[in-house]
């Protein structure tokens, strides 16, 4: 986790995350956060309807 956490610190890079579940979803956002991520969004999918 350290590794990760100086890796963000150090350069300019994008992380996503990807859950049907809003609870993952808010832990993933606020570990991005605790580690010091800037620009942390969060967005929805359209949902596509199958034929």
């Amino acid at each position: 986790m350290k590794y990760l956490q100086s890796a963000v610190l150090r350069s300019n890079i994008l992380i996503a995350a990807h859950s049907e579940n809003k609870d993952m979803l808010k832990a993933a956002e606020e570990i991005f956060k605790e580690l010091g991520a800037k620009d942390v969004h969060r967005t929805s999918e359209a949902k596509v309807e199958k034929k």
